[in-house]
């Protein structure tokens, strides 16, 4: 094999692109985020990449899937799903440029050249492009390596081959039946987000979670080319402020930034979700959701890097002289909802988490015990509802006090008379988030939801046309349901707090700590 053919790297930067300013070039000046997709093409089996618009993912993709296609021994078949039929054009003509840009000795011939299929006549690889909802979907043939480009902007209405799913989950789970496992497989998703719904939403979720997969996420402000020089009488807004507190962005990257907002009509939401700063920015930002994202993407800004801790993550050790409430959502732990435990303090920071989907209901409430007397015999507030009871019941055996009603009743989500509403706990909640009092997006504040996961699910929840307050469909909100009970159950110790005299020290605090922030 000629030594060109050997190393993917060197092979991509001998092929010919067609630039921005519409000249054929070299491409040889590969970005930092291109050469890092290069490290994880050769690392990984299954890649999804989270990015801003016009990076050149695309670009060092393709070039991957032309190095696997031309080198290969056997005739395999590539396929590129796009979101619409422009993005399948440039595509083809993209990798008619790599195939004209070969060295004469090295380049063959076409056995295949049309506008959606190039075939290499020296091993009779083929590579297919097609739309996303389109006529075939790349249903019919087998793959042995399939790119995704752009799925977060695949179609999502109601797909006519199968009635009634969703044309991006058609046709993520129709390619991938059609992937043949062998040593050529390859699977590459990118694509900027679209906020928390969709196919593209669920894989970046599993992506992060699975060894299966290598998850590349690039923030908007990392390349180099979105800058412009501000003008003799640039003022930043309190908004562009706060972005380079959180972030350290530049005057230049915020220049560019309005300047890309009011050349293109860009909303700031709208800028979030196609240039993101943290990679929950796209998913994170719902018009109709039940809390304030806004607020809650800059509380999760400030966290730190998330590090796997197993089933429970503590943030905050018990210390004498505090108080501390525990919420419980319950679950079977048979594989599928979790388990969650949340405790709080009495200035509404979030202390610990636990969370399982295998552990059955008598040992969580082994956990929550465990937890209660650790944090200073702290009140548990476990709903009734389903596996509930059965957690109550042992907790109380083993002298862990749990939280009751005036009625000395245990709570019990329900509509009407039979029981407390939904409605009414995560009422309360909104007001304490919404309001800046049970976290803080301050530069010099703590963030008080101390857990990363928290945060996400209270992002999603929304209040469906019945008056559901839940998260959407296939997403969890265990652990903002466990958040909500623990919230509630200080909620009387936190009102009595607030009725403090004025002049006392900590009450001063407390009312600080109800400003919006």
């Amino acid at each position: 094999m000629h030594p060109l053919l050997k190393d993917v790297g060197r092979f991509t930067r001998k092929l010919t692109i067609q630039d921005r300013q519409g000249r054929i070039v070299q491409f040889n000046r590969q970005s930092p985020e291109q050469l890092k997709f290069l490290q994880y093409w050769q690392q990984h089996r299954n890649i999804l990449v989270l990015k801003p618009r016009q990076v050149g993912m695309t670009t060092i993709s393709q070039a991957c899937a032309f190095h696997a296609a031309y080198t290969a021994r056997d005739p395999i078949n590539i396929l590129t799903l796009a979101h619409e039929s422009g993005a399948c054009g440039r595509v083809n003509r993209m990798l008619r440029q790599y195939w004209r840009g070969l060295p004469r000795r090295l380049r063959g011939e076409l056995s295949i050249d049309n506008a959606n299929r190039l075939q290499l006549a020296r091993n009779g690889a083929t590579m297919s492009q097609y739309m996303a909802g389109g006529r075939g979907q790349g249903r019919s043939d087998t793959y042995h390596m399939a790119i995704f480009t752009e799925m977060g902007l695949y179609p999502r209405g109601s797909a006519s081959v199968n009635g009634g799913t969703d044309v991006d989950r058609d046709v993520w789970a129709s390619v991938m039946a059609t992937i043949h496992e062998g040593p050529y497989r390859r699977v590459v998703v990118e694509s900027t987000g679209d906020g928390p719904v969709g196919q593209f939403y669920d894989l970046v979720g599993v992506a992060q979670r699975s060894e299966d997969w290598g998850f590349l996420f690039y923030r908007w402000f990392d390349f180099h080319e979105y800058q412009r020089t501000p003008p003799a009488d640039w003022k930043c807004t309190e908004e562009e402020l706060e972005l380079k507190h959180l972030y350290g962005v530049s005057d230049a990257q915020l220049c560019w930034r309005r300047m890309k907002m009011v050349d293109e009509g860009i909303t700031p939401m709208r800028f979030r979700r196609e240039y993101p700063s943290t990679w929950e920015e796209p998913f994170l930002l719902a018009e109709s959701t039940w809390f304030d994202a806004e607020l809650l993407n800059k509380v999760l800004a400030k966290l730190p890097p998330e590090a796997s801790a197993g089933a429970r993550s503590t943030y905050l050790p018990a210390e004498p002289g505090h108080r501390y409430f525990i919420g419980v959502d319950t679950s079977g732990g048979t594989g599928r909802d979790y388990a969650v435990i949340v405790v709080i303090r009495d200035d509404l920071e979030v202390c610990a988490v636990w969370r399982s989907n295998t552990t059955p209901p008598h040992e969580q409430a082994h956990v929550a015990a465990k937890m209660s007397a650790e944090y200073n015999g702290a009140v548990v507030l476990c709903e009734q509802n389903n596996y509930g009871k059965e957690v109550i019941q042992r907790m109380e055996q083993m002298g862990t006090r749990t939280w009751k009603d005036e009625r000395g009743k245990d709570w019990w989500t329900q509509g009407g008379r039979a029981g407390q509403t939904k409605k009414m706990l995560y009422g309360y909640a909104r007001h304490m988030v919404n309001d800046g009092i049970a976290c803080s997006a301050g530069q010099h504040r703590r963030p008080l939801i101390n857990d990363a996961e928290i945060i996400r699910e209270l992002i999603v929840v929304k209040e469906d046309a019945r008056g559901n307050i839940q998260a959407p469909n296939g997403k969890h909100d265990d652990h903002a349901d466990a958040y909500t009970l623990a919230l509630w159950c200080g909620r009387e110790h936190w009102i009595q707090r607030q009725r403090k005299p004025q002049g006392h020290g900590r009450g001063k605090l407390l009312r600080a700590r109800s400003m919006r922030i």
